[in-house]
């Protein structure tokens, strides 16, 4: 092997070597997965929280009695399918959570001294048999390949934590944080629903005042949809945030750390099945 490539191919060994032992880098990294992790969380409370209050208000009944007619409406009619697909989206955050967990396990062993003392190791054993005369070209190959799997390791996870970050930063950072304010105000419209027909059905009245707001109240009744159409259009909005936030977590949580597996798999086999090149060729 040349002198020049000798010392380039070491100095590269050095450097990638140093930059594992930067914590700064581990540290950012952490931070940022840490970050993620508080995100999904008070995504799935937003969404725990409103599958709760659906729970409460899904037995609620508005009774109308114009001119001698009963009428009977329940807010489960409305809400059955934002409770569905809560319930759907609870499974989702629960294993994205579960997802950026193991990443934050995953990035706190990658940095850790024992593996940056083990890559040195490698790093070192690699550098002497590039060096060393007469070096069996086989372990060369070898320490090569191991040296190699270390770096792809140490730095993959990193890499995809980064760019995930960068698409979040960039694309839906707003639109995660706008949907779970709108399941919040949602849930908050059901509290406030189910609050109104409490204080109507508790509330102690004189027969002059009961006449007088039953007057005055008669109109609407006679439309009983008014009174739903607010919780409808929050529902609607509910389910397009939650569909919004799937497709985001998913993204996020599970599509993209699959390629990095698929991509560290093939790099990896790639690695393994690597031989050294012919000596004529490095001469």
């Amino acid at each position: 092997m040349p002198l020049r490539l000798k010392c380039l191919i070491s100095f590269i060994i050095i450097l990638l070597t140093s930059i594992a032992w930067i914590k700064p880098i581990d540290q950012s990294t952490d931070a940022i997965v840490t970050e993620h992790l508080k995100n999904a969380a008070v995504t799935f409370a937003a969404a725990r929280l409103l599958n709760g209050a659906i729970s409460v208000v899904q037995g609620t009944e508005l009774s109308i009695e114009p001119v001698g007619i009963g009428l009977t409406f329940k807010a489960g009619e409305i809400l059955d399918p934002v409770n569905d697909m809560v319930e759907r989206f609870s499974w989702v955050m629960l294993a994205s959570t579960t997802s950026l967990g193991i990443q934050k396990l995953l990035i706190q062993m990658i940095s850790a001294q024992w593996f940056n003392i083990m890559l040195s190791t490698m790093a070192a054993l690699l550098i002497f048999a590039i060096w060393i005369p007469r070096a069996i070209p086989r372990t060369q190959l070898w320490f090569t390949k191991l040296f190699s799997l270390l770096i792809v390791v140490r730095f993959a996870l990193t890499i995809v934590v980064l760019a995930n970050h960068l698409l979040q930063v960039h694309f839906l950072a707003e639109q995660q944080q706008q949907a779970t304010e709108h399941l919040q105000m949602t849930t908050q419209a059901i509290e406030d629903f189910q609050q109104q027909h409490m204080e109507a059905s508790q509330e102690d009245k004189s027969f002059m005042d009961s006449l007088r707001d039953r007057w005055n109240q008669v109109s609407q009744q006679l439309n009983p949809s008014k009174q739903f159409e607010a919780l409808h259009a929050k529902a609607n909005q509910a389910i397009e945030d939650m569909m919004l936030l799937i497709a985001s977590f998913l993204l996020q949580t599970v599509l993209l750390p699959l390629l990095f597996l698929w991509v560290l798999v093939k790099v990896s086999g790639f690695i393994m099945r690597f031989e050294a090149l012919p000596a004529k060729t490095l001469t």
